[in-house]
């Protein structure tokens, strides 16, 4: 038996950027003023054509919908809601092939606030610790042979909803599943498999133990590991931002954010000293959220399959706890709303993190667009779709001026509102931007084919797309759990057909509380936070 062991050099970095600045150097010193006059010019023409927009009569060029092509009316999905065993169960008769979808949720509302950051370690041991009636390796093993996929899943609902949800899901609605958080667990299998389904499941839930210590050590560790090697500067930067403005980005923060990175890591070093105590609330996190009480039902199949499955799962429910032993609970948390500034060790320090999220900075601003007094409707998603675009104000200006990527993003369930940059060599013309963007909006000219297209691509994100039948009873689950409507998504779909410019200046006087109210936060690596 051999054994590779691969470690990183730490002065590969360094040597490439010596190497390359020789070559620029000999480069340059080759050229005569001549050819640099010329170089600077070149470049000045580039940035103009980067900066000039394509004249009208080109872009009328390009084949395009219409309005009139657009449904008048959002999709609808067929859905049944009824009752078995006393739990909530949603049925939606579309044709999958003989494949059943389901998603199966748990209020977490009687979960109490200091076992939140606990909860995606609970997700990865319920897939992976041994289990009182076979081994890791046979759980595996079934599930490869009952299930395509299989993923754990976390989530909960935010604003319009009444309750906060688990999931164990098969599709993850990343458009506008803003209420959701970003970890999947696909359950699906052949019609003729439901009842090794629904009894794979409830091993899962029930059956798998939390006395493996050693298993569980390691799984601490794996998820340290895995967090420093795909972590995306952005979403960390955007989720810590939120979590300043309300309840539900506070919770994903723990879920995903800085905080959860530093929960693991205080979490390893005592594993071994409180094991009793780490694996008393893992077992506390299963009683509190997985009773019939607690749960509703989405099934996504032909009719005929639906029907044959309501035995398996009124069994299922039938092995399921009738009550929770922990009352419901509020969670108040936020974090302080100050500016911040987060340092990232260099290389030497932190070897797992990889070499782009060290290299490039991330800075961002965000804000509570509800606070303002605004409303939030259709029209907002026609201005957030324009203001996220790739030739508009922020994207365009900002990666002109040196940054690598830049983004806008609004969550209309919880009114936050973050304006994002990567690769940032101008943070004060950045910020400027950011603050602007009111008198952006309300100076904005835009002529009735622009205001079209991004109207159109509103639409095609939000109630005419055409998802798989998968996501087709999943989007219809997030809907009922978030409270909207077929006569709420009709009207938001009206007002996103009946967008005007009006509304875009409207919506400038929203934006002036993120010069007011607005939270910075910067994220940067530490040789290049020095150089500032």
């Amino acid at each position: 038996m051999q054994l590779l062991l691969c470690q990183p050099d730490p002065h590969k970095a360094s040597r490439a950027e010596k190497a390359e600045k020789e070559i620029l150097g000999k480069v340059k010193a080759s050229l005569t003023d001549k050819d640099l006059t010329g170089l600077v010019r070149a470049t000045q023409e580039l940035r103009l054509k980067q900066a000039t927009p394509d004249p009208p009569e080109a872009m009328r060029s390009v084949p395009s919908l219409s309005l009139q092509d657009i449904p008048r009316e959002p999709t609808t999905v067929p859905k049944e809601v009824g009752y078995i065993n006393g739990v909530k169960v949603l049925q939606h008769d579309l044709f999958t092939n003989d494949v059943l979808y389901t998603d199966i949720v748990f209020d977490m509302s009687s979960l109490k606030q200091e076992l939140l950051p606990l909860v995606p370690l609970f997700c990865i041991n319920n897939g992976s610790s041994s289990c009182s009636t076979s081994m890791t390796i046979m759980l595996a093993f079934r599930i490869a042979n009952h299930e395509n996929k299989r993923h754990s899943f976390f989530g909960s609902s935010s604003l319009g909803s009444k309750k906060n949800w688990w999931n164990i899901n098969c599709a993850n609605d990343t458009e506008h599943g803003r209420s959701l958080l970003p970890h999947n667990c696909s359950r699906e299998a052949m019609a003729r498999r439901a009842e090794d389904l629904f009894d794979l499941i409830n091993h899962l839930l029930q059956e798998v133990q939390f006395t493996d210590h050693r298993r569980l050590k390691q799984l601490v560790s794996n998820a340290i590991v895995e967090y420093q090697q795909s972590v995306e500067g952005q979403n960390i930067v955007a989720v810590r931002m939120e979590a300043k403005l309300n309840v539900f980005g506070w919770i994903c923060e723990q879920f995903i954010g800085i905080s959860n990175l530093e929960f693991l890591q205080a979490l390893e070093k005592k594993v071994d000293q409180d094991w009793e105590k780490i694996s008393s609330s893992l077992e506390e996190i299963r009683k509190s959220l997985f009773t019939r009480k607690r749960c509703i039902i989405n099934m996504t199949a032909e009719g005929k399959n639906l029907t044959k499955s309501e035995q398996f799962v009124g069994k299922f429910l039938d092995l399921l706890p009738g009550n929770s032993p922990c009352a419901t609970t509020t969670w108040n948390a936020r974090l302080p709303c100050v500016n911040e500034a987060i340092i990232i060790p260099t290389r030497l320090e932190l070897k797992s993190f990889s070499a782009w999220f060290l290299s490039v900075n991330h800075v961002g601003k965000s804000v509570n667009i509800h606070n303002t007094g605004y409303r939030v409707n259709g029209r907002t998603y026609v201005i957030s779709t324009f203001l996220a675009g790739a030739r508009t104000w922020l994207p365009d200006r900002t990666l002109i001026s040196g940054a690598v990527c830049a983004s806008y993003r609004f969550d209309n369930y919880s009114g936050a509102c973050s304006f994002l940059r990567s690769g940032d060599t101008n943070l004060l013309k950045t910020l400027d931007r950011y603050d602007n963007t009111g008198d952006f909006l309300r100076r904005l000219e835009m002529d009735n084919d622009t205001l079209k297209k991004v109207i159109i691509q509103t639409l095609k994100h939000d109630s005419c797309k055409y998802p798989d039948p998968r996501a087709k009873g999943y989007n219809s689950l997030m809907q009922y759990l978030t409270g909207a409507t077929e006569e709420e998504r009709k009207r938001r779909h009206e007002e996103i057909l009946s967008t005007s410019l009006k509304d875009f200046k409207e919506f400038a006087d929203a934006f002036d509380a993120v010069k007011d109210k607005g939270w910075l936060l910067r994220w940067e690596h530490q040789k290049m936070f020095m150089r500032h």
